[in-house]
């Protein structure tokens, strides 16, 4: 079970829209699916489940724990801090349906 003080973090889900202008050219943007509280764990915090999923995810560059019931797919991003990061996986921890980890890297240029 979470505890509510760790999700101290304020992040959103960002979903993949495609819009098309008067000339049917395909727009792309990313749109705030939902926001949510959550934890940010990075390696910094000597985390054992960071250096857990490190092993299997390298480019790895933070994890992101939240209550479960969030529709969030390997196809969304996470905004957190003005930063924009790309979801590498999403993992039901311990397949209770209670904590979900999001496994993200920071988008680059």
């Amino acid at each position: 079970m979470i505890r509510a003080g760790k999700l101290d973090r304020r992040i959103g889900i960002l979903r993949r829209v495609v819009t098309h202008n008067a000339l049917n050219e395909e727009i792309e943007t990313w749109t705030v699916l939902a926001t949510h509280d959550a934890e940010a764990i990075t390696a910094m915090s000597g985390s054992r489940e960071f250096a857990a999923l490190y092993k299997v995810y390298a480019e790895m560059g933070i994890l992101f724990l939240l209550r479960y019931g969030a529709d969030v797919t390997v196809l969304d991003k996470v905004s957190y801090g003005g930063r924009t990061f790309d979801i590498l996986g999403v993992i039901d921890k311990d397949l209770h349906h209670v904590e979900l980890y999001l496994v993200c890297k920071e988008v680059v240029g």
